[in-house]
C-alpha cells in the first residue's frame, strides 16, 4: 500500500479502482446467489402449486362438511300450524370415547292435541341428525289440550382443536 501511495495521485487512483472492483465482484456474486435461491423457490412452487390447490379444495369440502354440521344440529323447523315451543333448552352433553352430545328439550304447557301428535310425528321421523330421546304427553282438563315434553338429542364426534 506504502508503494501506491508513492506513486502519488495515479497510486491512489489504482487503490480505489482495485477497491471498487473488488467490491463490484462481491456484490454481483451476491446478486447471482439471490437470483439462484429465487429461481430455486420459483421452481420449488412450481411444484408445489398443484398440492396447494388440492389442498384448498379439501379445505373448502372440509368447511362445507362442517358447516353442514352445523346446520344439522340446528333443530329444524317444526310444520307450520305447530306452535313455537315455549319452553326450549339447549344442553351440550360430557364427550365420551371421542363423541359429544347435544340435548334439546322443547315444552309446550298448553297445546292442542293434534298439533302436540303432529310435532310429535314430525320429530320422530324428519331431523335425521335427531333422534327423540323422551317424550312426556299429558291431557289437560280442558278437551283438545295438553301438556308436551319432548328431548331430541343428538351425537357428533367430538373434534379436539
Amino acid at each position: 500500500m506504502k508503494g501506491l501511495l508513492r506513486l502519488g495521485p495515479t497510486g491512489a487512483a489504482l487503490a480505489g479502482f482495485l477497491l471498487a472492483a473488488l467490491i463490484a465482484l462481491q456484490l454481483h456474486g451476491q446478486n447471482r446467489a439471490r437470483q439462484e435461491e429465487i429461481r430455486h423457490r420459483q421452481r420449488l412452487l412450481a411444484t408445489l402449486t398443484p398440492e396447494l390447490e388440492r389442498l384448498e379444495r379439501y379445505e373448502a369440502i372440509e368447511r362445507a362438511i362442517r358447516d353442514a354440521l352445523y346446520r344439522d344440529a340446528l333443530l329444524p323447523a317444526l310444520p307450520r300450524d305447530v306452535p313455537v315451543p315455549e319452553q326450549r333448552e339447549t344442553k351440550r352433553l360430557p364427550a365420551a370415547g371421542g363423541w359429544r352430545g347435544l340435548q334439546m328439550e322443547l315444552g309446550w304447557p298448553r297445546i292442542a292435541t293434534r298439533h302436540a301428535l303432529e310435532a310429535i310425528s314430525y320429530c320422530t321421523t324428519n331431523p335425521a341428525a335427531w333422534r327423540l330421546a323422551h317424550l312426556q304427553i299429558e291431557a289437560l282438563e280442558t278437551a283438545g289440550n295438553c301438556r308436551l315434553q319432548l328431548t331430541l338429542e343428538r351425537v357428533e364426534a367430538s373434534v379436539e382443536e
